[in-house]
């Protein structure tokens, strides 16, 4: 045998036993002990820990987790032994038969869960005759223990938390990153604007493995999907931070990102993919493709319920106490976003029923680990995560609001996409009443460090204002349909005092906070302590057309602090006409108030306009249609919530 086929037989032999190192990175390890090649290269400590063996076959505890799935949906199991999770259920395309062992949720309607609920039938009562060792109640305790300070799971024997999928290789080598001290300022950056908001990464687990990248040290993430993360990090950080050239610099790491996200449609999900989805989402909210930005929300829930993430059982098979925070946290994230984006673009809710899902727990990510939950000490501030539990409580009521007073749909002739059109005017009042004492209920519920009035001692200002703003447009979206006159029409013949008092009382509300967050964002516009400008423009364009809407209502004539009203109205312009250089967004409401103003000067018997004229000429760099229809499918790609706040407004009362 020569030397060069003897060296191929040596490559090809196998190695008994890899160090813990090379095992973790799933690489190839020589095997030379006390120091492997890839640790010596490294300059790294190398470790051979012996790999304990289970006295139970792999066969054996893969059918003892899937009869403990199957009775546990029969409801067979006690208490004690259900704590013992067990994997979602597989199957093939169609639900009927198992699966090649990725993760995928197949729910109760399904062939595979209806085959396999016959079997636990025929298995009922014959569990425990099967052959095998039966887990005592000591190992079964072992698997899964509630912790009773917390609430949360805790595992007695997880796995290390790792942000790549197995068996996946990357291509490192065209991995590119810009210097230190750059991606330093960018990372820090999204932490401090896009996390605070939006939890959707464990930072420890990303700062050590972002950390890896520059020393080579602790765990180094070899995963396409870790890689596109990281540059949707530095684009968030980039756009969002104070920055030079923000979107010229976060497009790049963007389009970067898009490179390597490499999503094959017929390829199952996972954990590190649906980050990497509500990631891109955010980004995209701030671009000229409101389209993509609907798809990717509506794609990222898909790929959360295949792997199970809407029901919390399957959250609990996770064994790693992080990857269980971080699923509900993304849930959770699915939900908020696709509202948010709902609610824009005036589309139907993808998921508009509840889930058996418990929210994240209120907890930084310091005192997560991956078997277990440590408790804050006494002199910790309050969690950063607040703020997002809060937003998904907030964000329930603003899906009810959607389902009760808006059917979402497009127009067609003269409708209007609000339900309030066919509703009687008492049920419409009914559902404003029924919501408003759930949105009060909200309110008095918020955690004091998150209440505005006590914004001047609090540890994260710019948390209180968000979320005070996201509740303020929510009351507007739950009055607004108070605001037009034609609602009493709705019961014709019949006049009530109290509808006319409660109608009258709601429409004052929603001018209020109208006013409110015109007022809100307009006095914090030099700080960081407002939400990311794309919502700012969207919350005062909404506000300002109620504004206008206000002028059409007859009741409400002389009833008004019109004083308030000029001065939110001047704020509101004047806000929109500072951004709309580097926001072509608000050149475009901009043009929109101005149609609506004029619009409604004319129609009303004032021999002077409604509002002040707008106070300088909008950008004429930007090309705008002259029409209305023709302004809002170029700011919502055809629907929006521009349909909902001006033209509904208008076109029921055939004034356009």
């Amino acid at each position: 045998m020569t030397q060069s086929t003897d060296e191929q037989a040596r490559k090809k032999a196998r190695v008994e036993q890899a160090c813990d190192r090379c095992r973790s990175r799933k690489v190839r390890c020589d095997g030379t002990q006390p120091v492997c090649g890839n640790c010596s290269k490294r300059n790294q400590h190398c470790v051979y820990n012996p790999r304990l063996r289970s006295r139970y076959s792999a066969q054996y505890i893969q059918e003892l987790e899937r009869k403990a799935a199957l009775a546990s949906a029969n409801g067979v199991l006690s208490q004690n032994s259900q704590s013992k999770a067990s994997p979602p259920p597989q199957g093939d395309a169609m639900g009927s038969t198992g699966g090649d062992g990725s993760e995928k949720f197949y729910g109760s309607s399904s062939a595979a869960s209806f085959a396999q609920l016959v079997q636990a039938a025929a298995n009922v009562g014959r569990i425990e005759s099967d052959s095998g060792p039966d887990l005592d109640s000591a190992e079964a305790e072992n698997v899964f223990r509630k912790d009773s300070t917390n609430g949360s799971f805790v595992s007695a024997g997880s796995s290390t938390y790792r942000m790549s999928r197995p068996g996946r290789s990357s291509g490192s080598g065209e991995w590119v990153f810009p210097p230190r001290k750059t991606a330093d300022s960018y990372v820090d950056s999204y932490f401090a604007y896009s996390y605070s908001l939006y939890p959707f990464v464990h930072k420890p687990t990303f700062m050590q493995a972002y950390e890896s990248i520059w020393t080579g040290e602790g765990y180094e993430e070899d995963d396409d999907l870790f890689y596109c993360i990281v540059n949707l990090v530095f684009a968030l950080g980039a756009l969002l931070g104070p920055h030079p050239d923000p979107f010229v610099n976060s497009k790049a790491f963007y389009d970067r990102s898009r490179k390597f996200l490499r999503y094959d449609i017929f390829e199952p999900g996972s954990i590190l993919l649906l980050q990497a989805l509500l990631l891109s989402g955010q980004y995209l909210q701030a671009s000229q493709n409101p389209a993509a930005c609907w798809n990717v929300f509506g794609l990222a829930i898909r790929v959360a319920q295949e792997v199970g993430l809407h029901r919390d059982r399957y959250i609990l098979s996770r064994s790693n106490i992080i990857e269980q925070q971080l699923c509900r946290r993304l849930w959770y994230g699915c939900l908020i976003l696709e509202r948010i984006t709902s609610t824009t673009f005036g589309r139907p809710l993808m998921v508009s029923q509840k889930f058996d899902v418990d929210p994240p727990c209120c907890v930084d990510d310091d005192y997560i680990g991956d078997s277990s939950i440590a408790s804050p000490p006494p002199s910790a501030p309050p969690s950063v995560i607040h703020i997002f539990v809060q937003t998904s409580k907030l964000y329930d009521i603003l899906a009810e609001i959607l389902t009760s007073l808006y059917d979402n749909v497009p127009m067609s002739g003269t409708s209007s996409p609000c339900q309030s059109s066919t509703t009687p005017r008492d049920k419409l009042l009914q559902h404003i009443i029924r919501l408003e004492i759930k949105l009060c209920q909200f309110e008095k519920e918020i955690p004091p460090h998150l209440r505005v009035e006590n914004i001047a001692g609090a540890p994260y200002p710019r948390q209180t204002n968000v979320l005070f703003a996201r509740f303020l447009h929510v009351r507007i979206l739950l009055y607004r349909p108070s605001l037009l006159p034609a609602s009493s029409s709705n019961t014709p013949g019949v006049h009530s005092e109290l509808l006319n008092s409660v109608e009258f009382s709601a429409s004052k509300l929603c001018l209020d906070a109208a006013c409110g967050l015109i007022e809100l964002i307009v006095d914090n516009q030099h700080t960081t302590n407002i939400p990311a400008m794309w919502y700012n423009i969207f919350y005062v364009h909404t506000s300002a057309t109620v504004l206008l809407a206000a002028k059409l209502h007859q009741a409400l004539q002389g009833q008004l602090d019109t004083e308030r009203m000029a001065r939110a109205w001047k704020g509101a312009l004047k806000f929109l006409q500072k951004v709309q250089p580097e926001w072509p967004g608000a050149s475009r409401c901009l043009k929109v108030l101005e149609f609506l103003h004029d619009k409604i000067s004319n129609t009303t018997s004032h021999e002077k306009p409604t509002f002040d004229l707008l106070p300088q000429q909008i950008d004429p760099g930007i090309e705008l249609p002259s029409d209305l229809d023709g302004l809002i499918d170029l700011m919502n790609d055809r629907a929006g919530p521009l349909i909902e706040s001006a033209s509904e407004y208008l076109q029921r009362w055939d004034i356009l």
